[in-house]
C-alpha cells in the first residue's frame, strides 16, 4: 500500500493549498513594499513616538556611545601598535575586544541619535509609519553588524 507522490496531498508535502510552491517556509513568495505598507498595521506592536524626556534620554546615551566609541578606538590603536611591536598575543586580544566594543558603541550611538530625532512629524501617523521604517533599518544594520563580529 504505498502513496505516489502524486496521490499526495499538498498539505503533506509542504505545498500551500493555493497552489504556490515555495516550499514550507514560502522562499518564492515575492513581496512588494506595496503589500508591506499596507500590512504595517496589522500583527505588529504599535510604535509609540518617544516623547521629550525620552529623546532627552536618547541624547545623552548616543553622546556618551560617542565617547565611548573614541576611547574604544583609542585603546585599540594603542593594544595593536603595541602588539606590533612586541609580538603580544594578549594585546592583540585585547584589540579584537576593543574593535567589539567600538562596534557595539557606535550601534547604540546610531540608534540613539535616530531615535531622539525621530517623530518629529506634525502627523502622528505618518509618524509613527517612518518610525517602524527606521527601526525596521536599524534592527537589520545592528544584525549585519552582529554577523560580522561573530564571523
Amino acid at each position: 500500500m504505498s502513496m505516489q507522490d502524486d496521490e499526495v496531498p499538498p498539505q503533506m508535502m509542504g505545498a500551500p493549498a493555493g497552489g504556490m510552491s515555495g516550499g514550507l517556509r514560502m522562499r518564492a513568495r515575492q513581496v512588494n513594499s506595496a503589500e508591506m505598507d499596507d500590512e504595517d498595521d496589522e500583527g505588529f506592536v504599535s510604535q509609540d513616538v518617544p516623547t521629550p524626556q525620552e529623546r532627552r534620554w536618547s541624547s545623552w546615551v548616543a553622546f556618551m556611545s560617542g565617547a565611548d566609541m573614541f576611547m574604544s578606538l583609542a585603546i585599540l590603536v594603542v593594544s595593536w601598535s603595541f602588539a606590533y611591536k612586541d609580538a603580544g598575543v594578549s594585546l592583540w586580544c585585547m584589540g579584537l575586544q576593543a574593535l567589539s566594543h567600538f562596534l557595539s558603541s557606535s550601534m547604540l550611538a546610531f540608534r540613539f541619535v535616530g531615535e531622539a530625532r525621530s517623530g518629529l512629524h506634525a502627523d502622528e501617523a505618518v509618524a509613527t509609519r517612518l518610525l517602524r521604517k527606521e527601526r525596521r533599518r536599524w534592527l537589520l544594520r545592528e544584525q549585519g553588524v552582529a554577523i560580522c563580529t561573530g564571523l
